[in-house]
């Protein structure tokens, strides 16, 4: 394939591209690329809140723990007692 021009995967016909058509083509790539970028984009926003909300839960029952402990026993978490 040489530079300007496309080949047809099917027929293997090459065709001169024009100025106006590869601006279709390059708006249309575009169009997708963006749509593709804002997709990943709202996915992994998701993944940082559920993360971030994991991480709060935590803190918050590492903070319960804590103060339902009695002073005896480890702040992290109770530990196995022998006979």
């Amino acid at each position: 394939m040489t530079e300007g021009s496309i080949t047809c995967p099917h027929c293997h016909q090459a065709f001169e591209l024009t100025t106006a058509m590869s601006a279709t083509i390059e708006a249309s790539l575009r169009e997708k690329i963006e749509a593709d970028a804002n997709k990943r984009k709202v996915e992994l926003d998701a993944r940082e809140r559920a993360i971030a909300e994991k991480a709060a839960a935590t803190e918050r029952a590492k903070v319960l723990w804590t103060r339902m402990s009695p002073p005896s026993l480890p702040a992290s978490g109770p530990s196995s007692q022998s006979s």
